[in-house]
């Protein structure tokens, strides 16, 4: 009887130092993409603490000594273009999603594109962001009426098999639910056309009134989710279907007609936490 009692102990052992090393793996993979993610985020953020890069021409050709070829300056420097300096109206009238996705196939890899404070930028389709996107949003981005009534409608969507996209600022991004009529979905930020996408970064916004889901990640690998309030909305904010490597932290999710977060249909080395 004490050998067996010693088998079955030594056995318990086993599986639970098998166990905790599984855990421990787990952690590892989790705190690696936390911490590559939130490096990128800050980056970002501390490249567009200074605002005053948006007035310089992205048309001016410049050489420095043994170029041959003239470069732009959106080649030569990171910077800063306001999207009304870019060709935007943003009244709060006119459909600003021409002008918008014509800048972000512009400035994608050369500048960051910038929604100014107190500017209201509607659209009728959704902007999307190709590869190498930094979006800065202080202002406002509302769906307008009825832009899902012939399509799909999110806000922003990130590219189909784009990669190193970040969406940030302290602005609002606003789906404007109560006018959308259409039977077709209309949402906040998504990936097009559900995916693939990598290294996406979403941080500080106020994501509301989506009449679907308020952010809907699919088939990513690497995305942060990071100080988000996401306010009244008709699905889950959600991690889905192929998507690994991801984490939500610091969000605020209030008045949402579903779960309020949701890892869905196959999700690997994902967490929320602090929410």
């Amino acid at each position: 009887a004490s050998a067996a009692a010693d088998t079955t102990s030594a056995g318990k052992r086993s599986l639970s130092i098998s166990h905790m090393r599984g855990l421990i793996a787990l952690l590892v993979r989790l705190l690696s993409a936390s911490f590559q993610s939130a490096l990128l985020a800050q980056n970002n953020a501390n490249a567009t603490a200074d605002p005053g890069f948006e007035i310089d021409s992205p048309d001016e050709d410049i050489l420095h000594e043994g170029q041959a070829l003239a470069r732009t300056l959106a080649q030569r420097f990171s910077r800063q273009m306001s999207v009304v300096a870019a060709g935007s109206t943003c009244d709060g009238k006119s459909d600003d999603a021409p002008a918008l996705n014509a800048a972000a196939g512009a400035y994608a890899g050369k500048a960051r594109l910038y929604v100014p404070s107190g500017v209201i930028c509607t659209i009728g389709s959704t902007w999307v962001l190709p590869s190498n996107s930094t979006v800065m949003i202080d202002g406002t981005i509302q769906l307008m009426k009825g832009a899902n009534i012939h399509h799909d409608a999110d806000v922003i969507d990130v590219a189909q098999n784009a990669t190193h996209v970040y969406i940030g600022g302290h602005g609002t991004i606003d789906g404007n639910s109560a006018n959308q009529t259409g039977k077709n979905y209309s949402a906040g930020i998504g990936t097009q056309h559900n995916g693939p996408a990598s290294s996406i970064v979403v941080e500080n916004l106020t994501i509301q009134n989506t009449k679907n889901w308020p952010v809907n990640i699919v088939q990513t690998k690497g995305a942060w989710l990071f100080r988000l309030r996401l306010l009244t909305g008709g699905n889950s904010v959600e991690f889905a279907a192929g998507t690994s490597h991801c984490w939500a932290d610091r969000l605020l999710i209030h008045a949402i007609n579903d779960q309020a977060f949701s890892f869905y249909g196959g999700v690997q080395d994902c967490a929320i936490t602090n929410s």
